[in-house]
Parts: C-alpha cells; sequence; structure tokens
C-alpha cells in the first residue's frame, strides 16, 4: 500500500482527485460556502505525499506550500470586504509579500535585465492572477474553469521546464479543481469565493515562476498561460445553459493552457534537437 502511495501519478492525481470529490461532496451539503477547500485539500494531499511534513530547510517550494493554506485563509476574511479598493489594496499587498518571501535568494543573485524581468514580470504575472479572478468571482463557471486550466497548464509547463516537484504540486492544485468541477454538474448553485480565487491565483501563479526562477522554464510560457482569464469575457457565453456554459469556458481555457504548452514543447526541441 505505501508503495503505491509513493508513485508519482497517485500523489499527483488519483489521491488528490479522491479525497477532494469526498471532501467536495460533504462540503457542498453542510457547508457549501466552503466547498472550495475542496481544492485546496486537493493541494495539501499532494503536498504531503510528496514532501511529508518536514518544512526545514524551508525551500521555495515548501514556502509554496504554506502560501496556498495560507492564502485561503486570508480569502475568507477578505471575501467580506465589500469595498473593492480596499480589497484589491489587500490582495495586491498579500501577493507581494509572498513573491519577495519566496523569490528573494533568487534575485539577491541576479542582476541587470534578467533582475528587472524577474520582479517586474512576476509581480505583474500575479497581480493579474490575482486581480483576474478576484474579478471574476461573479461568474464561478468560468472562474472555476480557468482555475483548472491553470493549475494543469502550469503542470505541465513545469514539468517540461525541468521541475518535477512544482509539477507534482500543480497537478495536485488541478486534481482537487478537475474534482469540484465534476461536483458541480450536480450543485450547480456554486459560488466562487476569494478563499479559492486566492490560493488558485497565488499557487499557480508562484509554481510557474518558480519553474522559471528556479528551473528552465521560459518567461514566454507564463505570457501565454495568463491569456486563460480572458476566456470569461468571450460573448454569448454567459447566456448558455449551465452545463453548456461549464463546457465551452472550460475548453476555452484548456485551448488557452494547450497553446502554452505546445510553445514550451516547441522551444524545447528546437534548443535541444529532439524530435
Amino acid at each position: 500500500m505505501l508503495a503505491v502511495l509513493e508513485r508519482p501519478e497517485v500523489q499527483s492525481a488519483v489521491a488528490p482527485l479522491v479525497l477532494s470529490l469526498l471532501a467536495g461532496w460533504g462540503l457542498f451539503r453542510w457547508a457549501p460556502r466552503y466547498a472550495g477547500w475542496a481544492v485546496v485539500l486537493g493541494f495539501v494531499t499532494t503536498a504531503l505525499l510528496v514532501n511529508g511534513l518536514e518544512f526545514v530547510p524551508l525551500t521555495g517550494a515548501r514556502k509554496i506550500m504554506l502560501v496556498v493554506v495560507l492564502a485561503a485563509v486570508a480569502g475568507i476574511v477578505l471575501d467580506r470586504v465589500q469595498a473593492p479598493g480596499q480589497r484589491r489594496a489587500a490582495l495586491l499587498g498579500l501577493m507581494l509579500v509572498a513573491y519577495f518571501w519566496i523569490a528573494y535568494r533568487v534575485l539577491a543573485n541576479t542582476q541587470g535585465v534578467a533582475l528587472g524581468l524577474a520582479i517586474a514580470g512576476g509581480v505583474l504575472y500575479l497581480a493579474w492572477l490575482v486581480l483576474a479572478l478576484d474579478r471574476m468571482r461573479e461568474n464561478s463557471a468560468a472562474a472555476l474553469a480557468v482555475s483548472l486550466a491553470l493549475a494543469m497548464g502550469t503542470s505541465i509547463i513545469s514539468i517540461l521546464g525541468a521541475s518535477a516537484l512544482l509539477g507534482q504540486l500543480s497537478a495536485g492544485l488541478a486534481a482537487g479543481a478537475g474534482a469540484l468541477w465534476l461536483l458541480t454538474w450536480r450543485y450547480s448553485d456554486f459560488r466562487f469565493n476569494l478563499d479559492l480565487g486566492l490560493a488558485v491565483a497565488l499557487g499557480t501563479g508562484l509554481l510557474g515562476l518558480g519553474a522559471v526562477l528556479f528551473a528552465q522554464l521560459p518567461w514566454h510560457a507564463l505570457a501565454v498561460l495568463a491569456l486563460a482569464p480572458l476566456v470569461s469575457l468571450l460573448p454569448g457565453v454567459c447566456r448558455l445553459p449551465g452545463w453548456q456554459q461549464r463546457v465551452a469556458y472550460l475548453l476555452a481555457a484548456l485551448i488557452v493552457a494547450g497553446s502554452a504548452v505546445a510553445w514550451v514543447w516547441s522551444t524545447l526541441e528546437d534548443s535541444s534537437g529532439l524530435y
């Protein structure tokens, strides 16, 4: 049994998917406000199976694990802030603290144009994801579809960028989001709240940036993946029946994520001569 839990596909897909489905079912029945925590549970499941309970030394990947959980907790508090300006200022403040806490060692050893790109690119990417998912809270079908596509895309491009650990953690997020997406076919009144939005935005954003800063992922992969939230603007989709709306948003978001993966793959082929 323990040997099975050491298999990457179990750690990153099967276990988080099953536990997220069970947790999501229970949350939808007894605490629907917190149904989004099924996604966080999927991530935590993968993190525990991959990393265990060891957090010393506190590496970049381990910091991201902590940030995702803390972001979900902070999201519960910020979800109650009615003033949009105050809420977004708090979101951006948390985002900046999280990014520089995780990346400061890399940034300290980077100079010139590379340093400017790492700071500006990282901050802009995270800010875009955080604010986009905050704005999409009124369109839960689009927000959940984008969350799933971001997590799946980040997982694959991280693995291609030579970071299996970050790819596995992103896959745990994707498994949790996939479980929640499946459950919304039964519980169509799902509401995308800020606890889920902030956890997904910081989780996928920091994992993707980690693959750039700590591994070999090219920046342009994140530039393509950042287009995923724009699927919420597709004309006419919001007027479709519930199931058609969920499918349309997910397919559109997956096309964007697939484009990022294809671009990274082609870049690796060109640079390595692989076919």
